[in-house]
């Protein structure tokens, strides 16, 4: 995820495929680590 100045705020590596059943939890990541849900996000699960 990258944030409002163009820096990753959050990110995760896996050797699956199919990455889309992790965007959620990477929400929760942001959310647990930054205390707010971000309003835009730049991801490219699949």
């Amino acid at each position: 995820m990258v944030g409002e100045n163009q820096i990753i705020v959050a990110a995760a590596v896996t050797a699956d495929a199919n990455d889309v059943h992790y965007l959620e939890p990477m929400f929760d990541t942001f959310e647990n680590v930054n205390g707010m849900h971000p309003n835009k996000a730049l991801v490219d699960a699949r």
